[in-house]
């Protein structure tokens, strides 16, 4: 039977082969979806060609598409804009909330009228999405767009986050100079800064990290089917700090090992832990993860979490039963659940029947009935035994 807390995960599979078939997103999409972001980023890089005041030092793909963590046919993008012209965060403070409002105009004005009237604003580069683009929220951080791309034949939302920054980092010597300003900040100002670190978090994934993302990708699959308030980025922090910390820096663990370890972190309260040691910074919220790159960012809060410890510790009882199950089937090499029935009926009627062992490679009557016991008795453990006799 499925897991409850993983439902398309078949009896039987694995959960490499679970990814690898349902989370991993298929190249062919990966590239559509990269290729509709750099129109996105060009046309983004023209904003200038409207109101002249600003000037777009550079555009980074954050995001999980950006760093490589979406899974199936999703997109999720965060378009982190680097402003020049402002010495001091203070200052871009002041002009946010009207650089936000003219990105969100900008992006949204499909008046062709406008642009004819207009015509010497006009960029030179307007995509087709952006007939389709619609405004999901505002905030004081960023404007949150959603868009149809055409993929396949069939209509694809990408989910886009546009937020608007300086590189404050570029600006001072060293990281530890941007976490004492950071520190000397009112906490309604301190989260302006989080976004500024998206160059230094892309970095975390370089060098070989294609398990510890499809680790991330098993978790945000995981919250996602059980509705925890538990945010994408959240479960980035969680799978790096495993993969570090109780893997070893494995590249080679097993995913099963990977996510139970996960797993027990949640279900024990004790995401203290995540907290990179190397800040040197104690957390100021119990039960939050902290973004690695900037300790003053937690990723998650409280309210929430006694439903995640909860699914997470529900979540260990299932992965157990997915874990033995794996390894048993394994030892006779099938995979799935109807592969088990058809071992376990054939054996059982050969016995029967007295048909030549050979027909499914033993070479004893004794290693039949050896075969016969083994899938019995996993049948009888795992599944129904109504469906056995």
């Amino acid at each position: 039977m499925p897991s409850r807390y993983l439902p398309d995960l078949q009896p039987g599979e694995s959960l490499e082969t679970f990814i690898d078939g349902h989370l991993r997103p298929p190249r062919q999409f990966k590239e559509a979806m990269l290729k509709s972001v750099d129109t996105v980023v060009k046309y983004l890089h023209q904003l200038s060609t409207k109101y002249r005041h600003y000037n777009i030092k550079e555009i980074v793909k954050s995001g999980s598409l950006g760093k490589g963590t979406s899974y199936g046919e999703t997109a999720d993008v965060d378009l982190v804009v680097f402003f020049n012209g402002y010495k001091t965060m203070n200052s871009f403070l002041q002009d946010k909330p009207n650089i936000i409002r003219d990105i969100k105009w900008y992006m949204c004005n499909s008046d062709p009228d406008s642009w004819r009237f207009f015509g010497w604003l006009r960029p030179s580069y307007r995509p087709k999405w952006i007939d389709s683009i619609r405004v999901v929220r505002t905030t004081d951080y960023h404007v949150e767009f959603e868009a149809t791309i055409n993929f396949n034949g069939k209509l694809v939302t990408v989910h886009l986050d546009i937020l608007p920054t300086i590189d404050i980092i570029d600006m001072h010597n060293g990281v530890n100079s941007v976490n004492k300003e950071i520190e000397s900040q009112p906490p309604n100002i301190r989260g302006h800064y989080s976004v500024c670190f998206c160059k230094r978090q892309k970095l975390l994934y370089d060098g070989g990290m294609a398990k510890v993302k499809d680790l991330i990708r098993l978790l945000k699959y995981w919250k996602k089917k059980n509705r925890l308030n538990l945010k994408s980025y959240a479960c980035e922090v969680l799978a790096l700090w495993v993969y570090r910390n109780r893997l070893n820096e494995n590249k080679s663990f097993k995913m099963v090992t990977g996510f139970t370890e996960a797993l027990e972190i949640l279900a024990s309260n004790q995401s203290d832990e995540i907290v990179p040691s190397y800040t040197g910074i104690k957390s100021e919220y119990l039960d939050c993860f902290h973004d690695p790159t900037n300790p003053y960012s937690p990723t998650i809060t409280d309210w929430g979490f006694q439903e995640i410890i909860d699914c997470a510790d529900r979540t260990l009882r299932s992965v157990d039963n997915i874990d033995e199950g794996e390894q048993a089937m394994n030892h006779i090499g099938v995979t799935y659940q109807s592969e088990l029935y058809w071992y376990y009926f054939i054996t059982r009627t050969m016995l029967t029947l007295h048909i030549s062992q050979n027909y499914i490679g033993v070479t004893s009557t004794q290693e039949l009935y050896r075969w016969y016991f083994f899938t019995k008795t996993m049948l009888d453990v795992k599944y129904p035994p109504e469906l056995c006799r």
